[in-house]
């Protein structure tokens, strides 16, 4: 295989982006992309080592495996072994658990697996996870187990070219990513079958430079590096990705691939020496830049500064060429410690074996929590919440309270209203009353749904559109509540997590910035759907909402040092949240609909509080950013009740 400057250079293009994305810089809103961009290149030169040994007649399993172990695993356990002891020092017990989750995962090269189960890769949570960006090497080591095998069967046995069997499954495999976008957004990012089409563009190409070589040619080269950077500059976390979205940086990398020949302008500019250095180390930057940062975010209370994030992103080039000339390289080769093929498997076998034993000890001994002082401890667990306490269900009903049938009150909502139904059973219990709840993980307003909506959200929504209608014609009932995280649904998105667009009814919204609009329209309905019906309809304002977990904070505080202070959420950051949502309460159409008054509980005039002080102890009202926990409901669930009329 003839060596392409300008491939390094590529890779350089791919790794920057990736690096200030999840560095949080937002003039690279796209840079996931350049995971796809990296699956293109993997995949076309793999495929092309593999295409020139079977032609050869040279291919051998042990030597093409032994050849991956050389090239993956001893940078990424000398980055492992480095995260091991910031883990023991800055990790809380839960984070420390999942950590070891996420470190078995890795070294069995399923940790796409396990994040597809655990996160979602554009909410705050992941950035927290040192191990979030082994998915990728997860779903190539997955290809390249699968890949090698059909290969050489359609080279030696089967009667379809070996081209057409990659151009089909390529295809499959973006059909899959198509559908899988409105089965589960978030899952579909990690899944494997989501992406393999992006590495099997890689193979294609292969195949062609394979038998026509490399056709330089600038306007194609061109086109596609726009594609890329269009990508790169364009897309952020409201996009779906993958899928049809992806085909831009996807078919951007491939056509520089197959016209991006020396010769062309944009080879010469990915040959410059600068791109190519960056692009010899750009694997040692990828296995670290992630570490670096989710450590930092680990260490402090608050999202590090962009100063220290771009220091961070420095870091991780200067530790990648530490890495490359010191771990990479030398292993890369017949190095002296491990000259032997049968020493590389023995060596990969123990390593992956102790990696993976660390794994399970602290996954299956809870994070190793005796390691934490007492009151560390007890701060990190003040997350609990009460199960919702059902007496009988009544359809999709849950009875709250003594009697599972004389009640006149139905609460709609998600988890807020969830969590708030959790504190009303005592309160109920003491009055001989009863409450109903449709719960689900959407906004109780008819019609109201996400775009592109998952299997999940759209039964959630046709839920509550069908509930309220029922309940509207439902003469038992007098009292609605309707209660949610307003803020999210009127703008799509809380503290950096994935924006989410919302449409109304039949609209065709795709747009971000227009649901405040489509929410608006919404909500009107649903409100003048109850009022029409006779119905008193209760609506529970807003909770002041963080971009922080209070009950880790508190522990770190408690362990680290800082000051509490620190957590609290300006007034005004509170009021511009919810402003939006407050303009359309105070509309004469909905002067008939009750507020329920919450934030008085945790506001002042200043600022709001995630945290009370009770005998000079630190407790937290959160069980995360934006939940109450049982410590949190102990007044509030009260008052909720008493305003809505249910207790005397």
């Amino acid at each position: 295989m003839n060596y392409r400057r300008e491939i390094d250079g590529l890779r350089a293009l791919a790794i920057v982006p990736v690096i200030f994305f999840h560095a949080g810089f937002n003039l690279f809103s796209g840079g996931f992309a350049g995971v796809d961009v990296f699956f293109v290149i993997s995949g076309y030169l793999i495929t092309t080592v593999l295409l020139d040994e079977m032609t050869a007649g040279t291919f051998s399993f042990s030597n093409f495996y032994e050849r991956r172990a050389r090239r993956i695993l001893p940078a990424l356990f000398f980055v492992l072994l480095i995260c091991l002891p910031f883990a023991w020092q800055w990790m809380l017990a839960a984070q420390l658990s999942d950590f070891a989750a996420s470190l078995f995962s890795t070294v069995t090269f399923l940790s796409n697996f396990y994040f597809l189960s655990q996160v979602n890769y554009f909410s705050a949570n992941a950035e927290m996870q040192p191990l979030l960006h082994t998915w990728s090497l997860a779903v190539e080591e997955q290809y390249y187990l699968l890949f090698p095998p059909v290969l050489l069967a359609a080279f030696n046995f089967w009667k379809i070219k070996a081209v057409w069997l990659v151009a089909i499954f390529t295809v499959l495999s973006f059909f899959v990513a198509e559908y899988a976008l409105y089965v589960g957004a978030e899952r579909s990012f990690f899944f494997t079958g989501s992406r393999m089409w992006e590495i099997g563009a890689g193979s294609l190409a292969a195949f062609l430079i394979k038998k026509r070589g490399v056709i330089p040619n600038n306007g194609l080269a061109f086109l596609g590096f726009i594609a890329i950077w269009v990508a790169f500059l364009g897309y952020d976390k409201s996009t779906p990705f993958p899928g049809r979205y992806a085909l831009l940086p996807v078919i951007g990398t491939t056509l520089l691939i197959l016209y991006g020949g020396p010769g062309t302008w944009v080879a010469r500019l990915l040959s410059m020496r600068l791109l190519v250095g960056i692009g010899l180390i750009s694997y040692s930057a990828y296995l670290w830049h992630q570490p670096l940062f989710a450590f930092a975010r680990l260490r402090l209370i608050h999202e590090p500064s962009w100063q220290l994030m771009l220091t961070l992103s420095l870091c991780s080039l200067i530790m990648a060429t530490f890495s490359w000339h010191f771990i990479e390289q030398p292993f890369r080769g017949k190095s002296p410690w491990l000259p032997k093929r049968m020493h590389v498997y023995l060596a990969s076998a123990i390593g992956l074996l102790f990696f993976a034993t660390i794994g399970i000890l602290g996954y299956s001994m809870n994070g190793l929590s005796e390691r934490l002082p007492k009151n560390v401890s007890k701060l990190e667990k003040m997350t609990s919440l009460h199960a919702t306490p059902c007496v009988n269900r009544d359809s999709n009903i849950c009875i709250i309270g003594t009697s599972s049938e004389n009640y006149n009150t139905i609460m709609f909502g998600d988890s807020h209203a969830a969590v708030y139904a959790s504190g009303f059973q005592q309160h109920l219990d003491s009055s001989n009353s009863s409450i109903g709840m449709i719960n689900g993980g959407c906004a109780p307003i008819i019609n109201y749904m996400k775009y592109n909506a998952s299997k999940k959200d759209t039964a959630c929504s046709v839920l509550m559109s069908d509930q309220l209608h029922r309940v509207s014609n439902n003469d038992q009932i007098d009292r609605i509540i309707l209660a949610a995280e307003w803020g999210y649904y009127v703008h799509g998105w809380r503290y950096e997590s994935r924006f989410s667009t919302y449409r109304y009814g039949s609209s065709l919204n795709t747009n971000p910035n227009q649901n405040s609009a489509e929410f608006k329209r919404a909500f009107l309905a649903t409100i003048a759907l109850l009022l029409e019906s006779g119905k008193q309809v209760f609506v529970i304002e807003p909770l002041p909402e963080y971009s922080l977990r209070p009950p880790e904070a508190l522990a770190k505080i408690e362990w680290h040092g800082g000051q509490n202070e620190s957590l609290v959420l300006p007034i005004e950051d509170y009021q511009n949240r919810n402003k939006v949502f407050s303009e359309i309460l105070d509309m004469p159409k909905l002067r008939e609909v009750n507020l329920i008054n919450v934030s008085q509980h945790f506001c002042d005039d200043k600022v709001c509080w995630p945290y009370s002080n009770r005998d000079d102890t630190f407790i937290p009202l959160y069980s995360d950013g934006n939940h109450l926990n049982s410590f949190g409901l102990e007044t509030v669930a009260k008052s909720i009740l008493l305003q809505v009329g249910l207790l005397p």
